[in-house]
C-alpha cells in the first residue's frame, strides 16, 4: 500500500511540473510587416536560391507577373529580370527575381517590396528576424535611395539588403547569392 502512495506522489508531482512546461511557440504574425517579413524568408531564404524555381514557384501561387524582361548586359553576360504582384492577408507584396548569368559568375536575387508605414521600426524588426548582425554597410543611391547590407551574411558569396525608397514608403529586402563559376 505504501509503495503505490509513493508512487501516487511522484506521478502528482511530475504531472505538476509537466503541466507548468509550455513548449515556445513561434511568435504570432501580429502585423503587416510581420506577413511581409514571413514572405521573404519563405520565398527567399527557405531552400536553394533558385531563379526559375521561385518563378515556377510564383505561378503556382498565382501570382501575378507584372513584369519579365531579359536583357544583355555585355557581350558575354545576361541579365533576367520579374516581378510578381500578390496579396497577404493583410496586404499587397511584390516578388522581386533577378539571374545575372556571365562565364565568370552567376547570381540569383530574391527580393520582397512592400509599402510600410514606419521604415525605422520595420527595419529594425528585419534585422532581428534575419539575424543580422552589426549596422551593415551604407549606400546612397544617385536617386536618394538608401540600402544598407551584410556581405556574407549566410555564408560566402550571400548579401542580405535592405532598400529604403526615398520618396515614398516603399522597402525592399533582397536575398543575393553569388556563385563564381569554376574554370
Amino acid at each position: 500500500m505504501r509503495f503505490f502512495f509513493v508512487l501516487s506522489v511522484v506521478l502528482f508531482s511530475y504531472s505538476a511540473i509537466a503541466a507548468d512546461v509550455k513548449p515556445e511557440l513561434p511568435a504570432p504574425i501580429k502585423t503587416y510587416e510581420d506577413s511581409v517579413i514571413n514572405a521573404f524568408q519563405v520565398m527567399c531564404t527557405v531552400g536553394t536560391l533558385d531563379f526559375d524555381q521561385l518563378s515556377a514557384k510564383a505561378s503556382a501561387m498565382r501570382m501575378v507577373k507584372s513584369s519579365d524582361k531579359t536583357e544583355q548586359e555585355s557581350a558575354t553576360a545576361t541579365r533576367q529580370v520579374q516581378s510578381w504582384e500578390g496579396s497577404l492577408t493583410d496586404g499587397p507584396w511584390t516578388l522581386l527575381l533577378e539571374k545575372i548569368v556571365s562565364p565568370a559568375v552567376h547570381a540569383n536575387v530574391c527580393g520582397v517590396a512592400a509599402n510600410i508605414d514606419n521604415k525605422a521600426d520595420y527595419r529594425a524588426n528585419i534585422i532581428q528576424r534575419l539575424h543580422l548582425k552589426g549596422d551593415g554597410d551604407q549606400h546612397v543611391f544617385p536617386n536618394g535611395n538608401q540600402e544598407t547590407y551584410w556581405k556574407n551574411a549566410y555564408g560566402v558569396g550571400t548579401v542580405i539588403s535592405i532598400t529604403e525608397i526615398a520618396n515614398g514608403k516603399g522597402m525592399i529586402i533582397n536575398y543575393t547569392v553569388v556563385n563564381p563559376v569554376a574554370k
